[in-house]
């Protein structure tokens, strides 16, 4: 079976190491990208499982990043994560598509949970 790919968007450098770390500890690839521009320049050009990004950008934030994806990818599970946590912003990632939520801070078992959960749904259709 081949290295499930996770790409990994923030724009905080110790957000995509720790993430990356988290990542490539499991045995996945980690694709890493500062923003939603870099994320859709590797969409295009490598296909991944699974998108974890944050909300809160410069140029391009994560909701609008999930709604390209959605146009572009509508199967590809999208990981929504932030630090400036309220329900509103959960159900409104929801609402836009994203196929789970990780609030900031998060333990790596958190992460990895998600990344299992969705793997899971992606390889069971």
């Amino acid at each position: 079976m081949k290295k499930p790919k996770i790409l990994v968007v923030d724009d905080q450098k110790n957000v995509l190491e720790v993430l990356k770390a988290i990542v490539e500890n499991e045995g996945f690839e980690a694709i890493l990208a500062r923003n939603g521009y870099e994320a859709l320049e590797e969409l295009n050009a490598n296909p991944v499982d699974i998108v974890i990004t944050d909300i809160n950008m410069p140029e391009m934030d994560g909701f609008a990043l999930l709604q390209l994806i959605r146009k572009r990818f509508p199967a590809l599970p999208v990981i929504v994560m932030t630090g400036y946590y309220d329900i509103y912003t959960k159900e409104e990632a929801l609402a836009k598509g994203a196929t789970a939520f990780l609030h900031k801070p998060f333990r790596a078992q958190e992460v990895l949970e998600l990344i299992s959960k969705e793997l899971a749904v992606t390889y069971e259709t």
